[in-house]
């Protein structure tokens, strides 16, 4: 690889162990840690981060200062640029976070995040600065065909995957990506870290949702301002109303806790209708479903002209399981189970796999 590459940096093990692999390849590397703005350590003033001023929108950290991601710069020495991508993240995470809970559905923010900041945004700074392409710490593959097509794999470390947060990039993203640990095992990359003496300034893993960084995401909701605590119905999915709730965001399909409504065995959550503000529950049974329809399809492999055997995942969190997906117009698709699956929830995004290529991501419409 020649050229600049540019590495996005979290402060995380992953990143930092990307970086290094990279500059052991080239000397001209430059790191880039984006600001979200939910920063745990954030500060309150909105125009500084840290004393740091955000006014140009892009500025070089003093590797020999006193920030965190300052460590990062020294151990690589490699320069980091420091990146306020506050409004973009607010716009496109943030916003979009609060709507699908608003219309009842169930948002997936780290697909989009991958999608519209880390490869879109940062990339497009990474271009502005040099580089040719941008590296992250992913657990994932990208395959370039003899037709100069690119095609996301599963990593090799089955625990540790994350091609599925890759499945709605578009193929210019994938083509100036890079993912250093597509063939590492994360044991291999703490043994790395440990043997190299590489110190991350985020010591714990990633959590799902980056941005609530206290309590959960139902205080995160309620502290936006945008919910409003108003009581309504918990209803069986035959209408009988069993009990009440105090906000339909409080839920989301399939989850149990928080119902309060006894019963002979566990109620879980089936669906939510923002526009009656209703929650409809039912048994574990009830919950299975034998196929989903997927809308804004991203098809990585060519789409096929019919019906075709897959396996599926319907959020990052679930294992594979057999399918047939079946295309339709307007970027949409069917799947069908070959056996029923639990809590397959509208708003979440679901990654059909040829093999372990990943064939194609859509989100569950209904």
């Amino acid at each position: 690889m020649t050229g600049k590459i540019a590495v996005a940096l979290s402060g995380g093990i992953d990143s930092l162990v990307a970086a290094y692999l990279l500059k052991q390849q080239s000397k001209d590397i430059v790191g880039i840690h984006f600001l979200t703005g939910y920063e745990k350590s954030r500060a309150r003033d909105p125009i500084s981060y840290r004393g740091l001023s955000l006014s140009t929108g892009c500025f070089h950290l003093d590797p020999n200062g006193l920030h965190p991601m300052s460590a990062i710069a020294r151990q690589l020495d490699i320069p980091v640029m420091m990146v306020d991508c506050r409004l973009a993240f607010q716009e496109h995470i943030i916003d979009y976070f609060i709507d699908e809970y608003l219309s009842g559905r169930t948002p997936n923010p780290c697909m989009i995040c991958n999608a519209r900041i880390k490869f879109g945004l940062v990339a497009d700074i990474a271009r502005n600065l040099g580089a040719s392409h941008l590296a992250t710490g992913h657990y994932a593959r990208i395959v370039r065909t003899q037709q100069n097509r690119y095609r996301v794999r599963r990593g090799a470390d089955t625990e540790k995957d994350q091609s599925y947060f890759l499945a709605l990039l578009s193929q210019q993203q994938l083509a100036s990506a890079i993912l250093p640990l597509g063939e590492m095992t994360k044991i291999k990359v703490r043994d790395m870290a440990r043997k190299q003496g590489l110190q991350p300034i985020s010591p714990s893993e990633s959590q799902d949702i980056c941005f609530i960084a206290e309590g959960n995401y139902v205080d995160f909701l309620s502290s936006t301002g945008r919910f409003i605590e108003k009581p309504g119905p918990i209803i069986t999915s035959t209408g009988r109303t069993i009990g009440g709730h105090n906000g339909v965001h409080r839920y989301t399909v399939g989850q149990r806790k928080g119902l309060n409504c006894p019963a002979e065995k566990p109620y879980y959550v089936l669906g939510i209708d923002p526009a009656k503000n209703a929650v409809t529950v039912g048994f574990r049974e009830e919950l299975y479903r034998s196929g989903c329809r997927l809308i804004r399809v991203n098809w990585m492999l060519p789409e096929p002209s019919g019906p075709m055997p897959v396996s599926v995942r319907i959020r990052y969190r679930h294992t594979a399981v057999p399918a047939v997906i079946e295309p339709s117009e307007g970027r949409t698709a069917m799947i069908r189970f070959s056996k029923p699956q639990p809590a397959v929830a509208p708003g979440q995004v679901a990654v059909a796999y040829d093999d372990d290529l990943i064939m194609a991501g859509g989100f569950i419409d209904g």
